[in-house]
């Protein structure tokens, strides 16, 4: 996880030691940065891996803390790329070279920053550079891709 003081700059690095087991303030009463808001927070404890400067006492700072990540490089699409079927599968629209779209059932993966790691289905061809369908506006399609 990172630590890091936007008001200064310095940023470290360090591990979360322990995470209450119960909420440190009612659902709801937690404030995001836009007054939000944000849901149940939970008192956690840092262990950094040096020292703090003394210049970050009192300071908010913000805290990143992977919760996932790939062990290296995977297919993602953005969220809104996502369909859902009556029978709870999962899949994309594909806008093939000839203006034609093609479903193809994806398992989802790991999501963050609005993307959501994909892998294909049942044998299904989905590969990097392919155009996505991300919505539909005015009866024209609109997509992601090269």
């Amino acid at each position: 996880m990172t630590v890091l003081s936007e008001l200064t700059g310095d940023e470290m690095n360090g591990t979360v030691s322990s995470v209450s087991e119960e909420p440190a303030s009612a659902s709801g009463t937690a404030g995001g940065a836009d007054g939000a808001a944000t849901g149940v927070s939970y008192r956690i404890t840092v262990k950094p891996d040096r020292s703090l400067p003394l210049k970050l006492a009192g300071q908010d700072v913000r805290l990143t803390i992977a919760a996932a990540s790939s062990k290296g490089k995977v297919l993602a699409v953005p969220a809104s790329a996502l369909s859902s079927s009556l029978d709870g599968g999962t899949s994309v629209t594909v806008l093939t070279a000839d203006n034609k779209r093609r479903q193809v059932r994806v398992r989802t993966g790991s999501n963050g920053d609005g993307l959501v790691q994909v892998i294909p289905l049942d044998g299904s061809a989905l590969s990097e550079g392919d155009q996505v369908v991300v919505g539909v506006r005015n009866g024209r399609t609109t997509r992601t891709g090269p």
